[in-house]
């Protein structure tokens, strides 16, 4: 594959993550068990975009936004938090492509002509889980989303002055 292809599956994944619409249609067409995971991806993207609110909310407070600029402080922080989550699912997806292509490829390198399915799939999700925590601690660590947000609240304070 080449880095097109990579990119061009991390976008597709990205905007997948942010359809809400498509995970509760998911979650209508599984039957049984099969309800638990896409009940689980609603609830923790819902904990996720709720959790980044509140963030978004007592930074507004700090920085005594009224009116329409606290309104957009709210609407810039969960822009944040939704750009948050289309990394990771990219990032993620690209993890996993990478790690399924290293297993076929060292498979062709040690002569075999197929790679199992059980570990193609078995390195390509635990690839896709290591990408996606490593970005996700990466994020956290430079407290990237709270700059971003601050950032945003003072654009929006300097001109609520200003009107």
């Amino acid at each position: 594959m080449k880095l097109k292809d990579y990119l061009k599956e991390a976008k597709s994944s990205a905007l997948k993550e942010l359809n809400f619409k498509a995970m509760f249609k998911d979650l209508s067409k599984a039957k049984g068990l099969g309800r638990v995971i896409p009940g689980i991806n609603i609830a923790s993207k819902t904990l996720s975009l709720y959790d980044g609110f509140n963030e978004s909310t007592k930074m507004a407070n700090e920085h005594k936004l009224k009116g329409k600029a606290r309104a957009m402080s709210l609407i810039g922080g969960t822009a944040v938090d939704l750009g948050d989550m289309a990394v990771t699912a990219g990032v993620a997806t690209v993890g996993g492509m990478l790690g399924t292509s290293a297993v076929v490829a060292g498979a062709g390198i040690l002569g075999i002509a197929t790679a199992p399915a059980w570990l193609t799939i078995g390195v390509g999700a635990v690839a896709s889980v290591i990408a996606c925590k490593v970005v996700s601690d990466r994020i956290k660590s430079s407290d990237l989303k709270s700059f971003v947000k601050e950032k945003w609240n003072d654009f929006l304070n300097f001109n609520s002055r200003e009107i």
